[in-house]
């Protein structure tokens, strides 16, 4: 066993395991990362089941280069914000089964949500733009929070 020392022990790549590990080497913590399995990532990783292909973890994520998103400042701090290369996502994903028949798939964004799933639901259209907007509000509110806390 070595005798080397660090700093940090960071148990666990997983997603936040890895953010983890990454910050506290960025501000100049000597890191140890230990990972139980075979390769890092933890639950962010692809399997497939007979045709279908399954993202366990991290399926959709939007472009941080928007300061409103929640992974912009940790990867502005890190200093890889901008060497990332941000791809549209398509679909944020399919449902299949129950009270939606066939495949369904939900887009990215409030607006191409709500349209998809009022012309799938067109007798539901009120409750989904409530309860859309009210997912909108929420998610401006943490905004306002957030603002006010650098404040």
């Amino acid at each position: 066993m070595s005798d080397k020392k660090f700093d940090a022990v960071v148990i666990g790549s997983g997603l936040g395991g890895l953010t983890a590990g990454a910050m506290l080497a960025h501000d100049g913590y000597s890191v140890c990362l230990l990972e139980r399995n075979f390769s890092l990532g933890g639950a962010a990783s692809v399997y497939k089941v007979g045709p279908l292909t399954v993202e366990a973890s991290l399926h959709q994520t939007s472009d941080a280069r928007n300061p409103r998103d929640v992974k912009h400042d940790i990867l502005r701090r890190l200093g890889i914000l901008d060497e990332i290369e941000w791809l549209p996502t398509g679909a944020l994903y399919t449902v299949r089964g129950g009270p939606v028949g066939d495949a369904f798939e939900l887009p990215f964004g409030f607006a191409p949500a709500y349209e998809a799933l009022a012309a799938r639901f067109p007798d539901k259209r009120a409750a989904i733009q409530r309860f859309l907007g009210e997912v909108e509000q929420i998610h401006d509110a943490l905004w306002t929070l957030k603002q006010a806390r650098e404040e």
